[in-house]
């Protein structure tokens, strides 16, 4: 089957698809709601496309392509696929060994790490390690920070040189930088506009510049502990998500793993049997398959959490959810009152 016949032959459903060369190498690996639209979006001439795609497309020999009921495993199969076949035009997701921590140690303060162990404090992992440098760079050039009575204090230092920071003065200042990250990022983020205004006021840019790089970062830190947070806690998630008119598919979550997942006819939720069968099988899951609570998120396990994560708190897709634990009675009834808010 030629190329062109084969792109107007591809299913209108969600799934993966596998951008292959004349040696069947893969190219690059995509997903979509819209397995045939997107597709045969890359052929169309459109200026604004990027030289990369446009180069990529004049080696495209054959596409394979995977069905799946949502969009949510189309999400987790691509990632999966990008990990095992390192495709040439893919650059997210293809290698987790370079994302890094921030390590803590109470006398040496902040430094950069890309593993780590059961003695020390770490934060991440983060996949920019730029974002890392300059975190650290940004406390360095406040050292040290105290804290007394629930205010912060600090000064900017002109020229950085932290061999002037007695011991006691650096365990401190590392103490409040772990406050700070755990419980007081909003807080510590409302010191350093006030300091950034009066900066302004005074003409002095680059100083108020400084302090507006620091919120920016403070800010991306935020939404990753929020993120951390909720990870950390491996919380159970039943959720549900509609594929067409007749069916939905049931999901049961926990950190990076889909622990259960099935096709339901809407028909079937109200057939007795089937309800019994399902509740025994999540009842099964719950007692027996629990997660252990981890220390650390692991570098290989941020990017499928991260698609789940950001799937589950996306308003734009249809997916329902509640937390549930070995406590709930009846989840058969839960997937009911999920399926009723659609």
């Amino acid at each position: 089957m030629k190329l062109q016949e084969k792109i107007e032959n591809l299913p209108i459903f969600p799934g993966i698809y596998m951008m292959k060369d004349k040696e069947e190498n893969i190219l690059y690996v995509g997903k979509s709601k819209h397995l045939r639209k997107r597709v045969k979006s890359y052929f169309y001439s459109n200026e604004r496309q990027m030289n990369k795609i446009k180069r990529m497309v004049t080696h495209i020999e054959d596409i394979d392509y995977i069905v799946t009921d949502t969009e949510l495993e189309a999400l987790l199969l691509e990632c999966k696929m990008i990990k095992k076949y390192q495709p040439l035009y893919n650059r997210l997701m293809k290698n987790e060994q370079k994302y890094c921590y921030l390590k803590v140690t109470k006398d040496k303060g902040l430094s950069l790490a890309y593993s780590v162990n059961e003695d020390e404090k770490y934060y991440g992992p983060f996949m920019s390690r730029k974002m890392v440098d300059e975190l650290i760079n940004f406390f360095d050039a406040i050292m040290p920070i105290s804290y007394d009575e629930g205010q912060y204090d600090f000064k900017y230092q002109v020229i950085r040189n932290i061999s002037y920071i007695n011991e006691k003065d650096q365990q401190m200042h590392t103490e409040n930088i772990c406050r700070i990250i755990e419980e007081d990022i909003k807080k510590f983020t409302e010191v350093l506009e006030e300091k950034m205004k009066k900066h302004a006021k005074m003409l002095q840019f680059e100083r108020a510049k400084f302090y507006q790089n620091g919120i920016q970062l403070l800010e991306q830190l935020l939404r990753f502990q929020k993120f951390v947070k909720e990870t950390m806690e491996q919380k159970m998630i039943l959720a549900v998500e509609p594929i067409d008119l007749e069916s939905f598919k049931l999901f049961l979550i926990q950190g990076n793993q889909i622990m259960y997942k099935e096709k339901i006819m809407y028909a079937s939720i109200e057939n007795q049997e089937a309800v019994d069968l399902l509740e025994k099988n999540l009842k099964n899951i719950l007692s027996n398959e629990s997660m252990k609570k981890n220390k650390f998120i692991e570098k290989e396990s941020i990017d499928v959490l991260l698609i789940i994560y950001n799937y589950l708190y996306n308003q734009q897709n249809p997916m329902l959810f509640i937390e549930i634990n070995e406590d709930n009675k009846c989840m058969s009834s839960e997937v009911k009152e999920l399926i009723k808010r659609w």
